[in-house]
């Protein structure tokens, strides 16, 4: 199962860092570094959002794993407590057979 947020949180990061990379030259106007700036920041809450999200659906998709563990514990020891009833009654009927073979002549 993939989780449809990483990819989103992936791209936003890597747009994030690939702005980020792209710096304006030194000689541009302040106009130019202000809005990199905004952009730069953008796309920084952008990718921490997507970051987020994936969180979120983690942690969603992990108590739906944990849950579904724990039924498979529940009937694991269902099926194990029926098995343990029946080697006992299997015994029993063993012990039975052979005090009927020891107590015939």
């Amino acid at each position: 199962m993939t989780l449809q947020p990483f990819p989103l949180a992936l791209a936003a990061t890597e747009a994030f860092t690939d702005h980020a990379g792209r710096l304006p030259a030194s000689d541009d106007k302040t106009e130019a570094i202000e809005a990199w700036a905004n952009r730069a920041s953008e796309l920084s809450r952008a990718a921490a959002d997507a970051a987020a999200q994936y969180a979120d659906e983690s942690y969603r998709l992990g108590q739906i794993t944990a849950d579904l563990l724990a039924d498979c514990l529940i009937e694991a020891e269902a099926f194990h407590s029926g098995n343990q009833r029946i080697v006992r009654e299997v015994l029993a009927g063993v012990a039975r057979a052979r005090e009927d073979a020891d107590s015939s002549p």
